[in-house]
């Protein structure tokens, strides 16, 4: 299986979907896939997602743009197309679990003790 290029990459609707999503939601479908289309041009290929993609289904691929968006590619042959849109959030989901945890036990706790003092 040879590498893929950036030329060689199809963007899926589930992609397209994503990144409206994740990235740009005032963006319409068709002006998302262009944008996608023209960034992958400069995106890079690699055989490894970064460290806050790695929780994510892998792939033999990845296709980079920049250090914040990752596709994931499916595929093989001369055929190979992004699955997905996976984007850096600057927390983890489980920190992110984690945090609102501790934020609702300490509103329940602030309630517990407002109801208590009347």
């Amino acid at each position: 299986m040879s590498t893929p290029t950036a030329a060689e990459v199809e963007i899926t609707d589930h992609c397209v979907a994503r990144y409206i999503e994740r990235v740009k939601p005032d963006l319409e479908p068709q002006a998302a896939r262009r944008e996608l289309d023209q960034l992958k041009q400069v995106g890079k290929i690699a055989t490894s997602a970064p460290a806050w993609a790695r929780e994510a289904e892998p792939a033999a691929y990845y296709l980079m743009v920049g250090e914040d968006i990752v596709l994931p590619l499916a595929g093989g042959l001369d055929r190979w197309w992004a699955s997905t849109c996976l984007v850096f959030t600057g927390i983890s989901d489980h920190a992110r679990d984690r945090r609102r945890a501790l934020k609702a036990s300490r509103g329940s706790s602030k309630s517990a003790r407002r109801r208590t003092s009347y």
